[in-house]
């Protein structure tokens, strides 16, 4: 690092008061830092501080340093703390610049001013920048240097008190692996009960419109509709623990088209707040005291591994079955995402109990055999276990209508071919590299997004950049009850998914309605992917990540009205026939059925 700072440049000394103000926090994290280069005396006077430390006593450190071994030496010690606290350098430089010009006493008096002045008001305003660092590293995933943090803020408020010995727990997870988590002991007098199939769910209609969701709610209509009781909870303190929802009524249950899901109290438990052995605990016997009396057939979580675990101890205290629904792994999206997670113990953590939650049901359901696969190969779980229950469309509600017209008109598309894609804009869809196949076709091709999400500011500037924004409209969300018209207005609809590890195994909804809708597709050549169109019978497939090969195929659907005739045709018939939420219902009855029979005659029906 040059020793002229950037900081130093701009920074005035009549601005430096208050910016060092702003950042007292980092001598906090200076008191776990021990560098090879710093004199052992140094060292123990900074392993001293407090977590709102003194910055004057880092100018003096500095100081000595300078005067006992150069200006080199305390250079390089104050490097070596720039390259562990990434999250603080900007103070860092401040002061390497003011060793530089030589000014470490005078800005000593300025600090020891200001300490004297507004200590308390610095104090707190320290603390709550510390809790902003530690939030933020937990979310990034980096446990251990969120947990440093925690523990050195004193008398933590309610609910944060509770999270550095949620850490300490994820961490001991990572060390020890998931054998070390807390479970009732397994029982092997578990049997099916008389009563309803008890579900854990994550979140649910109405306040969440998300493919979950739907998927949820399908799937409990179709069973009740089969003569299957029903009994469904979500998880403790939704949806009042999300802000979206908290000026909402408490309730004790909603019913959604038939089908009713009750709410759990949260008052002694909290999402992602106490640790997840006590989450667990505390959920799995909300469960035993509602359904108890109701002797359950089976207990069925559904992901993410929270839910998971949840049934599997209530099972075992109710000595009844536990099924684990593995609907996609939630550490892969976020790893999609932000790269960088992959290499955290948090995504360690979450791998670990997913696995840990699959191992310990006694079935698991899952959404894709590319997925299954993947279970049996990193997890080494019994294939036998493993039932595939696909996602499905509603073929009643999504099927072939007449082009809306007047919509259409309104988009302003003109007579263009238009590609649609409907669904979440996140960065794996590859919905860059289906602006960029759109961009390089002619003015004759358009293309309609309908959605929204994290990355489409990022898409509109790429059309402006691409100079194409005449023919490419971004709707936002619309409401659901409107979806098929915007299908109608599509000739082809893309899929084209990056190929990122949670698109190798997870398939998306939407393409089913789509083919559902009778709107021929083109999809990336991905195993979840090409399970759905039987590798190019039912739609056309392009190499994930090339917009040249996805233009190609675009350009191909543009040209043979056959050719979408025939795949439309094909592709509704096929869901109908194969991925109807009916079906779906079908499958998951016979894991139940499983239960009430000898486990050799479950392993032939596992898929």
């Amino acid at each position: 690092m040059a020793v002229v700072s950037r900081i130093g440049r701009w920074v005035k000394w009549s601005l430096l008061e208050p910016r060092l103000r702003r950042f007292p926090h980092l001598w906090s994290g200076l008191a776990r830092v021990r560098s090879p280069i710093a004199p052992r005396t140094v060292q123990t006077s900074l392993s001293q501080l407090d977590f709102i430390a003194d910055p004057h006593r880092l100018i003096e450190a500095a100081v000595a340093l300078e005067a006992q071994h150069g200006t080199a030496t305390a250079q390089r010690w104050l490097d070596h703390l720039s390259a562990k606290l990434r999250y603080f350098e900007q103070t860092l430089y401040v002061v390497q610049d003011a060793l530089h010009q030589g000014e470490l006493q005078k800005m000593g008096g300025t600090l020891e001013r200001s300490r004297k002045r507004s200590r308390p008001v610095a104090a707190r305003e320290a603390v709550q920048e510390l809790l902003r660092d530690a939030q933020k590293m937990r979310h990034d995933g980096r446990l251990r240097d969120s947990l440093g943090i925690f523990e050195k803020l004193p008398n933590l408020p309610s609910p944060l008190d509770t999270i550095p010995e949620r850490l300490r727990e994820m961490l001991r997870v990572v060390e020890e692996g998931a054998e070390s988590f807390p479970l009732p002991a397994r029982r092997d007098s578990a049997r099916a009960g008389r009563g309803p199939v008890v579900f854990a769910l994550h979140n649910s209609l109405p306040f969440d419109r998300s493919g979950y969701a739907i998927r949820t709610q399908m799937i409990l209509s179709h069973l009740q509709d089969a003569g299957e009781a029903v009994d469904a909870f979500t998880r403790p303190g939704y949806p009042w623990d999300l802000q979206a929802h908290r000026d909402k009524g408490r309730r004790a249950s909603e019913e959604c088209a038939g089908v009713t899901y009750s709410r759990l109290d949260d008052r002694h438990i909290g999402y992602n707040l106490v640790t997840d052995s006590a989450y667990v605990d505390g959920y799995a016997r909300l469960l035993v005291k509602r359904v108890r009396r109701r002797e359950p057939r089976a207990l069925h979580g559904a992901s993410n591994y929270l839910n998971g675990l949840a049934v599997v101890a209530a099972g075992r205290l109710l000595e009844a079955p536990s099924v684990y629904e593995i609907r996609g792994l939630w550490h892969y999206s976020q790893a999609a995402r932000h790269t960088e997670f992959r290499e955290t113990e948090l995504y360690r953590y979450q791998d670990l109990m997913e696995a840990h939650a699959a191992r310990e049901a006694d079935a698991v359901v899952t959404i894709s055999a590319a997925l299954k696969s993947h279970l049996v190969d990193r997890w080494e779980l019994d294939p036998s276990k493993i039932t595939v229950v696909p996602n499905a469309v509603d073929v009643e509600r999504f099927r072939p209508v007449p082009r809306d017209e007047q919509l259409r008109e309104s988009l302003g598309m003109g007579d263009r071919f238009l590609v649609g894609f409907v669904g979440s804009l996140t960065a794996y869809e590859g919905l860059d590299d289906l602006v960029n196949a759109v961009a390089g076709l002619g003015d004759e091709i358009g293309l309609l997004v309908v959605g929204d999400g994290r990355v489409r500011q990022r898409l509109e500037g790429l059309v402006e950049e691409l100079g194409c924004r005449a023919r490419v409209r971004f709707t936002g969300r619309v409401p659901f009850e409107d979806v098929l018209r915007y299908y109608s207005c599509c000739d082809v609809c893309a899929y084209p998914r990056k190929d990122m590890e949670v698109c190798r195994y997870v398939p998306p909804l939407k393409p089913l309605e789509a083919m559902a809708s009778g709107v021929p597709v083109i999809v990336s050549n991905l195993p979840p992917l090409t399970e759905l169109v039987d590798d190019a019978r039912r739609a056309l497939i392009c190499d994930p990540g090339q917009p040249a090969s996805l233009a190609r195929a675009i350009a191909r659907m543009s040209r043979e009205e056959e050719l979408r005739r025939r795949l439309a045709r094909e592709g509704r018939e096929w869901v109908v026939t194969h991925r109807s939420w009916k079906g779906s219902a079908r499958q998951l009855s016979e894991v139940y059925s499983c239960f009430d029979v000898p486990r050799t005659h479950c392993e032939s029906s596992a898929t």
